[in-house]
């Protein structure tokens, strides 16, 4: 928890009182390399606080995979315009090694 804290203190948008009215909701998560997240097409029903490790964020054009970000320990990883406007993601977000996520549903 400590951790989300942290992550939350780094955003100016952030404070205390959020802290505490988000932390109810929190859950940790352990996710084994390659795990999926989110997958391209399903609804973003999650953001993620990165504790430990880290995830891929990308797409696939053409059949190719276009990698748009990586998101570190201390990053907060989501499709937002998927979660915010409750529409299908067009992205992906995959762990690339064994990591900790705190999730916000």
């Amino acid at each position: 928890m400590k951790k989300v804290k942290s992550i939350l203190d780094n955003n100016q948008w952030a404070c205390q009182e959020l802290f505490e009215a988000l932390k109810p909701f929190l859950k940790v998560r352990r996710v084994k390399k390659k795990e999926i997240l989110l997958s391209e097409g399903s609804l973003c029903r999650n953001i993620f606080f990165v504790a430990k490790g880290a995830l891929r964020y990308f797409y696939i054009h053409e059949g190719k995979e276009m990698i748009c970000n990586f998101f570190f320990e201390g990053s907060t990883a989501s499709d937002f315009q998927s979660f915010l406007n409750q529409e299908t993601s067009k992205f992906s977000i995959v762990a690339i090694e064994d990591s900790i996520v705190y999730t916000l549903s």
